[in-house]
C-alpha cells in the first residue's frame, strides 16, 4: 500500500509521465491523470475538458495507493476501455438492428472495437510488466 506521498514521488520519477512546475506547486501527469504537490497538500486529479483538472474520486485514488502510479493508472484506462467497448458495442449493435444499416457506421464501429481492444491489451501488458 502506497501512501499519498510515495504515489507521487513514484508519479515524478516515473519515466512516462510529463512533469510540469508551477508557480504554487509541482505535477506529473499520466493517462489524463495528474498528480499535483503544492507544499505537503497532494491531490490526483482527472482531466477534464482540455486543461481543467478535477479531484479524483476517492475509490479511484485507491486504486493508485494500492497498486501503485503507473498499474493504479493502466488499471484505472482499462476499466475505461472496457466502458468504451460497452458503449460501441450497444451502438453497433443498434446500427445492425435498423432495417438498412449504415456501412460506413458499421465500419467506424468496427474499428473502434479494434483500437480499444488493442489499448487495453496494452494497458494489461503493462500491468503484468510491471509487477
Amino acid at each position: 500500500m502506497h501512501t499519498m506521498h510515495s504515489a507521487f514521488h513514484e508519479a515524478w520519477n516515473d519515466p512516462a509521465s510529463a512533469l510540469i512546475k508551477y508557480a504554487e506547486g509541482r505535477a506529473a501527469i499520466l493517462y489524463g491523470v495528474r498528480a499535483f504537490k503544492c507544499g505537503d497538500h497532494i491531490e490526483f486529479q482527472a482531466a477534464y475538458d482540455g486543461d481543467y483538472y478535477r479531484p479524483l474520486p476517492s475509490h479511484l485514488v485507491d486504486v493508485i495507493l494500492q497498486n501503485g502510479w503507473r498499474a493504479g493508472l493502466c488499471m484505472l484506462a482499462a476499466d475505461r476501455c472496457d466502458d468504451s467497448i460497452e458503449w460501441v458495442n450497444n451502438s453497433l449493435n443498434k446500427e445492425l438492428s435498423n432495417l438498412a444499416p449504415d456501412k460506413k457506421r458499421v465500419e467506424h464501429f468496427d474499428s473502434m472495437l479494434k483500437n480499444l481492444y488493442e489499448k487495453r491489451k496494452t494497458f494489461l501488458n503493462q500491468i503484468q510488466n510491471h509487477e
